[in-house]
């Protein structure tokens, strides 16, 4: 999904490159934040 969301962005809705790494840009944040919180609950 992480690969292919930003081709869907560019050729179906025709966002631009960087309109579709911004729309991705805060689900990264989440992902980078929540990353360590929750290798830790898992330890």
């Amino acid at each position: 999904a992480i690969t292919v969301l930003p081709l869907y962005l560019s050729q179906a809705v025709g966002a631009t490159a960087l309109e579709s790494g911004l729309l991705l840009l805060p689900g990264s944040l989440a992902m980078g934040f929540a990353g360590p919180i929750v290798g830790r609950i898992y330890d």
